[in-house]
């Protein structure tokens, strides 16, 4: 067998890897999935008021709203009527594979297959981290896409009109889809700085000039949108204090001490065995990959929802640096492995590391018996509770369930979502949260908005939910109708609030 075929044969196995851990059942109780269907359920019945208002809530429903993911909805609405919720994950799962696969490319260009089927494992370890079905994973395949198309670009010293065009093109889908088309600006931009005022890559004159036309058209085509300019403007305005805790935006640290969540520690050994080989070995990059790699490190740890961007932004270029390393070292460019040891050694260290995984002993979340394709079972059991036993509004239910209901039962408005954008912070913090805390505060939003049904998602790992729920577990005018592993449901006993 060829060198080439035996690292197709660990590329298989790669992809394989990636796949099964993105094998993850969808939770409509506490993802977003449900809302980006019931997006494009209403886009396709002519309700556009979800492009730009707080279309699903009865409690602020004059608030703005920026819909930066209507496409994807409309996406996602057509594959659930063609294929079903198993096809969706399927799609997610296609399109983050190909997302990786131009991450392997960037990364052999610049060293070799041996160490991109290195770098291949701890990558797909840190993007497992995201595997839920969500439109972040179209913007990390157009990101991975941008970038090596300016590689191309900075390598072959020449800028197409072909890819003016796709990189263009790409722009008016993606500023439709995701809120990280801001990155295809960035990268754009950082490149052309970095050429024309840094000179670091130097290229001439001619191509930087096509540059800042591909700058500016990207630019342009992300006023493409049903917002316009402040859909355009909307990455540098979203991110505010929400008054409300969001998993995915705390830093890796804070996970760390709230959740446990330990991928700090593998995240921060990258960092600092990264910083070393920048440090010796620097003059092997461009201002444009030094400034993308330290990038790529502070947006991973400022946000475990940018985790994904730190692989692609850095580890090609940590690879980089270590290929250099290894090639200038006097005794490591000496070791020089034949293709049978190379083979064992990754054979080795592929076993060893794809059985630990899908074991579950280190990660959970990669454990074999946890892959499902579609839905996690008995998701439907309290939609179905709902319209047999016509359960009236107003609601109340947590912020995580908001999406399932406004996917299950676009007839009932709900209390809120996941999608504090939408909101405010006197919202949460001034009513949502402390009426789960302060029997006061539920009892004067009682009041206001004569609740008939609470509709509860228990998976909530929020100190206040957690007070909810035993507060209104032991409430006497409140009955529980109806729980499962998911959902639990009250109904007021009295007519009178």
């Amino acid at each position: 067998m060829s060198k080439l075929k035996i690292y197709y044969f660990f590329y298989a196995l790669l992809f394989l890897f990636y796949a099964i851990t993105l094998a993850k059942p969808i939770d409509l109780t506490t993802q977003d999935l449900g809302r980006h269907i019931a997006n494009g359920r209403e886009i396709v019945s002519g309700n556009l008021a979800v492009l730009s208002q707080n279309f699903y809530s009865y409690t602020l429903p004059e608030n703005k709203f920026i819909n930066h993911h209507w496409l994807f909805g409309l996406i996602t609405f057509f594959l659930e009527h063609a294929v079903g919720f198993i096809g969706i994950h399927v799609f997610n799962i296609l399109v983050l594979i190909t997302a990786f696969w131009f991450f392997l490319k960037i990364t052999v260009k610049e060293t070799s297959h041996f160490y991109g089927l290195l770098i291949g494992l701890p990558a797909v370890l840190f993007l497992s981290l995201r595997a839920e079905v969500r439109p972040e994973s179209i913007g990390l395949l157009f990101m991975a896409h941008t970038l090596y198309q300016l590689q191309t670009v900075i390598q072959k010293k020449q800028v197409t009109t072909k890819q003016l065009i796709l990189l263009t093109i790409q722009q008016l889908f993606w500023v439709n889809i995701h809120i990280s088309f801001i990155f295809g600006i960035f990268i754009i931009g950082l490149l052309w700085i970095s050429s024309f005022i840094l000179h670091s890559p130097d290229l001439d004159n001619t191509i930087n000039k096509k540059l800042s036309i591909l700058f500016v058209s990207v630019m342009v085509a992300s006023i493409a949108n049903p917002n316009f300019l402040m859909g355009a403007l909307q990455p540098l305005l979203i991110f505010t204090d929400y008054g409300y805790a969001i998993v995915e935006n705390q830093t890796l640290y804070s996970l760390w001490r709230i959740l446990n969540l330990t991928t700090v520690f593998p995240f921060l050994l990258v960092v600092a065995i990264g910083l070393a080989l920048l440090v010796f070995e620097k003059k092997v990059l461009s201002w444009f990959e030094i400034l993308l790699y330290l990038t790529g490190f502070f947006l991973g740890f400022y946000a475990l929802r940018n985790i994904p961007i730190f692989v692609v932004f850095s580890l090609p270029i940590l690879t980089k640096l270590a290929w250099s390393c290894v090639q200038k070292s006097q005794y490591l460019s000496k070791i020089k492995l034949p293709t049978t040891q190379k083979t064992v050694l990754l054979a080795q260290l592929y076993l060893f590391v794809i059985a630990v995984s899908l074991s579950g002993k280190i990660m959970p979340r990669t454990a074999l018996a946890n892959r499902k394709l579609g839905l996690l079972p008995n998701q439907n059991q309290a939609t179905e509770f709902i319209k047999a036993n016509n359960l009236r509004g107003p609601i109340f239910n947590n912020y995580d369930l908001g999406s399932y209901l406004i996917y299950h039962h676009p007839d009932i408005k709900v209390f809120t979502d996941n999608r504090p954008e939408a909101y405010n912070k006197k919202f949460f913090q001034k009513i949502y949260i402390p009426m789960q805390t302060d029997p006061e505060v539920w009892l004067e939003q009682l009041q206001k908005y004569r609740f008939q049904t609470i509709i509860f998602g228990i998976r909530d790992l929020t100190p206040a939910a957690h007070a909810f729920l035993q507060f209104i577990s032991d409430h006497p005018d409140w009955q529980l109708s109806f729980q499962d592993e998911f959902i639990k449901i009250w109904v007021y006993k009295s007519a009178d609030v």
